[in-house]
């Protein structure tokens, strides 16, 4: 008996795929996204040491004189599938995501305070490069701006 390698080929792959720990042979895939609340405003301050790596990003982008952090949080999702954060000053962010090209993914964005809707947006997002959204303005007279980061 003559045993044809192409057909038993796509048995062994899932036999290597069960037996390797780490192999996942699944549709879903899991995401962190990295949420940073920013109050961006005209007075002085600069750009706040807990977001200098975001300083040349926020500066090419906005033309604020100061950008403070308010709070950063995780929002851990399967991919597709949704997550959540609340975020201070009673709002709260909801990521719908879906496989993008490349490592990336694409998500429908839904940033809300107290049930009414703040910024509703489709984005990209891919590892390590930060996107950043203009927002709402703050009591104080500034703006809120989100950074969101791919993990």
């Amino acid at each position: 008996m003559k045993i044809q390698l192409h057909k038993i080929f796509p048995l062994i792959l899932v036999a290597v795929g069960i037996l390797i720990p780490g192999t996942q042979l699944t549709a879903v895939d899991s995401a962190s996204v990295e949420v940073i609340l920013v109050e961006a405003g005209p007075g002085e301050g600069g750009v706040d040491k807990s977001l200098r790596q975001y300083a040349g990003t926020l500066e090419r982008l906005f033309r604020f004189n100061s950008y403070r952090q308010v709070g950063r949080k995780q929002i851990r999702l399967n991919v597709p599938g949704s997550g959540s954060t609340s975020l201070p000053g009673g709002q709260s962010l909801k990521l719908e995501a879906n496989k993008g090209s490349g490592r990336g993914l694409m998500a429908d964005l839904n940033w809300t305070r107290g049930g009414k809707g703040l910024l509703h947006t489709k984005i990209k997002l891919q590892p390590g490069r930060p996107a950043v959204l203009g927002g709402p303005r703050t009591k104080s007279g500034g703006t809120h701006l989100l950074i969101l980061t791919l993990r």
